[in-house]
């Protein structure tokens, strides 16, 4: 028996259904952290020094204009 049988044999459906739901949305979240743009700039914010990494997050990446510019796209929500 696989882990997916043996997990299907003691849960219920529903309970199938939102273990799927949550590693798909995990493997989303692994991709996305793996892409190039979002390796990019968060290689951008470590190099930045450490006093001035909030005022980085404020006005990179919090800023649509400024993720664009660098190749950066959120992932929908």
């Amino acid at each position: 028996m696989t882990g997916t049988d043996e997990l299907a044999a003691s849960t219920s459906d529903a309970d199938v259904e939102v273990e799927r739901a949550v590693r798909a949305a995990m493997q989303d979240v692994a991709r996305f952290a793996n892409s190039p743009e979002f390796r990019s700039v968060l290689s951008e914010m470590w190099a930045v020094a450490p006093e001035r990494r909030a005022g980085f997050v404020v006005d990179v990446l919090l800023d649509p204009e400024e993720l664009a510019a660098r190749g950066f796209s959120s992932p929908p929500a």
